[in-house]
């Protein structure tokens, strides 16, 4: 998955949207009560979560880094982890970008975090 993730900017954007519901669809699968992909980003979750973040500063991944980042919101473990200071410090700087997109999917992605 971190592999798909670093090499999203080689898909197109339908591509790239394809793929962030792909992996939110995979973070929504049990199995025998467990969610593999859940526990597994659970163990290399400053990996994951930072470069999902990091990846709303960039225009053409916001809507990609906004799903996926809703998507890890559906597992208490991870949403535990995003409630974490430094997380919504870096997620509430993009807030403010002159980017209509970028700023106003943060702003879903912030309240999604908070109201839950």
């Amino acid at each position: 998955m971190k592999k798909v993730i670093l090499e999203l900017d080689r898909f197109d954007f339908e591509t790239k949207k394809d793929l962030a519901k792909l992996i939110a669809n995979f973070l929504k699968l049990q199995i025998a009560g467990v969610n593999p992909l859940v526990e597994y980003i659970f163990s290399f979750h400053e990996q994951y979560l930072e470069l999902v973040i990091k990846n709303y500063a960039l225009k053409e991944f916001t809507f990609c880094s906004g799903v996926l980042l809703r998507a890890f919101l559906g597992s208490e473990k991870l949403h535990k982890i995003l409630l974490d200071i430094a997380l919504l410090t870096k997620l509430a700087g993009f807030i403010t970008d002159a980017t209509f997109d970028v700023a106003s999917d943060t702003i879903e992605s912030f309240t999604v975090i908070t109201i839950i």
